[in-house]
């Protein structure tokens, strides 16, 4: 069983060095070798790397708070955890929370209104409901766009 297990992930780098090759990212593929591999994620990040438009997932954030929080991932989780579970409780509540230099998250309501189907013309009535919503602070809108944060 060791020895397949081995067998394939050797087959796996091979393969993922020749897809890297293949795409154009001969450096990223000279790169890439079981060592290299971030968090366990290997062509993950080297494919964000090289992806014009990554996405940040939770797994990258908590790495994100580890790195700048000096704490090990169950602390950092923990820590990135309770703060999105204090956001989405307060606004759940319907309560504001403000967070200086960074943004507000609210809840905003939504009327009650009619829609129509565009191929029948059935009219479709939508009950009224609650949105959250996110308002970044002037800082938070400077630094996306070059400034200094």
């Amino acid at each position: 069983w060791f020895e397949r297990s081995r067998i394939a992930a050797a087959s796996h780098t091979r393969m993922m060095k020749f897809v890297l090759v293949l795409l154009g990212f001969a450096a990223a593929a000279q790169a890439f070798a079981p060592a290299a591999r971030v968090a366990g994620r290997g062509a993950t990040a080297l494919a964000m790397a090289a992806d014009k438009d990554p996405i940040m997932s939770s797994a990258d954030f908590i790495a994100k708070v580890m790195a700048t929080g000096d704490m090990d991932k169950k602390e950092a989780t923990a820590a990135a955890q309770a703060v999105f579970a204090a956001i989405k409780g307060a606004v759940s509540e319907g309560n504001r929370v403000q967070i200086r230099d960074f943004g507000t998250f609210e809840r905003r309501y939504r009327s009650p209104r009619t829609y129509r189907n565009p191929r029948t013309g059935e009219e479709i009535q939508a009950d009224a409901s609650y949105a959250a919503a996110f308002s970044a602070s002037k800082k938070f809108k400077d630094a996306v766009n070059g400034g200094s944060a």
